[in-house]
């Protein structure tokens, strides 16, 4: 690593904007410095997998200086976030501290990362964002930070914060977090925030709504597996405030239920990837919103109609995970092709819904799915490139 440090400082200062330094893991903290003190105006840069020595003095260095930087990749860094204090710290550096101009922020697998002031904060904004949620205000507060009333909107939701809170708040005050409050985070598109914490004290709840509110509804790409803290009013937020931009959601192995996957269904019509794989409260209601329907559906044996809810769904998902989820029986799996099984008089029925864009469908290690469910859907899913349905009772034919 020292030799690469000297060999940056000999180079001559271009106008370089983009390091890729990914799981490159000799280059440590010192290489890092170096690189942010003689390219201020980077605006990629990937240390992923790098020098377990990168830690927070490090992250408040290129915070500070990189201000045009609109990629930041420091998935894996285990170190980040283990500053002990709980006021405006490093430890909420990876939201707080970074530039409005920021795209995209990488920080799977940065398992000390905490966020100790965010965690009482949001809390204590859940039920003002559920309140709004129902009241059908939540998307206006998005649309005020889109239109650069960021500061209006933070000052309208701090009233909700007890007098601890609010003294906590302006005692820790930063110039720079009300700039960045003002402006929002209205240019950030991909939010990887996977395994970010360990178990039961990763990122708080409320604080991806609050990261919903404050990209202005401008997220595209979320990744959220693994965060068992996050709730189904948290997608619920996101949903509202993100309807017109989200298109892939990862969420694997997380806590939330069918609530969480219907505001997805009823909000982002524009969803093209969604992995809600060993996610143990969703069952068959959560999957079978997604799937569009007239809510007419024909016998295949006679004349006969059969009514039910009408569905918007998501039209335009393009792949699907639904593995190893326990409580999924073969309705969901038939709705998916546009079908409805009468258990009650073994008829099946067809409309003209479903998922018919559908390229790739990942239904392995669902105990109560039959391999016949998946077999009849695989028929009905015309651009179907890729199935996984293995470990189901019974075998698929594929002719």
């Amino acid at each position: 690593p020292r030799l690469l440090e000297s060999a940056l400082r000999a180079c001559p200062s271009t106008s370089l904007t983009r390091i890729h330094f990914v799981d490159c893991r000799r280059v440590d903290a010192r290489v890092i410095d170096t690189i942010v003190a003689k390219w201020p105006d980077l605006v990629f840069l990937h240390i992923g997998g790098c020098s377990q020595t990168i830690a927070d003095e490090t992250f408040w260095n290129l915070s500070k200086r990189l201000r045009r930087l609109r990629a930041l990749d420091m998935s894996g860094l285990r170190r980040l976030g283990k500053s002990v204090n709980t006021s405006w710290s490093s430890r909420e550096l990876p939201i707080l501290a970074l530039s409005s101009s920021l795209e995209c922020l990488y920080l799977a697998g940065c398992e000390q990362l905490q966020f100790p002031v965010l965690e009482r904060i949001s809390q204590q904004l859940a039920p003002a964002f559920a309140r709004r949620l129902e009241e059908g205000a939540l998307l206006a507060l998005a649309q005020q930070v889109k239109e650069g009333n960021g500061m209006h909107v933070w000052n309208t939701l701090e009233l909700e914060l007890d007098l601890d809170s609010r003294q906590l708040l302006h005692a820790n005050r930063r110039a720079d977090m009300d700039t960045i409050l003002n402006l929002g985070w209205k240019n950030l598109r991909t939010l990887d925030l996977c395994l970010c914490g360990s178990s039961g004290r990763g990122i708080p709840r409320g604080l991806v709504g609050f990261l919903g509110i404050f990209s202005g509804g401008s997220l595209r790409h979320v990744d959220i597996s693994g965060c068992d803290e996050v709730t189904d009013a948290d997608i619920q937020v996101l949903a509202t405030t993100c309807a017109n931009s989200l298109t892939s959601f990862n969420g694997f192995g997380c806590n939330y239920g069918d609530e969480a996957i219907k505001a997805l269904a009823y909000n982002c019509e524009n969803l093209a990837y969604l992995d809600v794989s060993s996610c143990y409260d969703v069952t068959d209601v959560g999957i079978m919103s997604l799937c569009p329907t007239d809510g007419i559906y024909s016998s295949y044996e006679d004349d006969t109609q059969l009514h039910l809810e009408r569905r918007q769904g998501c039209p335009r998902l393009r792949t699907l995970k639904i593995s190893n989820l326990p409580l999924v029986t073969g309705q969901a799996i038939f709705a998916i092709g546009g079908m409805h099984c009468d258990y009650d008089t073994a008829i099946k029925y067809h409309s003209c819904g479903g998922l018919k864009n559908l390229l790739v469908l990942i239904a392995n290690s669902c105990g109560n799915v039959m391999s016949l469910a998946v077999e009849a859907t695989m028929r009905k899913l015309p651009l179907l490139v890729e199935l996984d349905a293995r470990d189901l009772e019974g075998t698929i034919s594929l002719r």
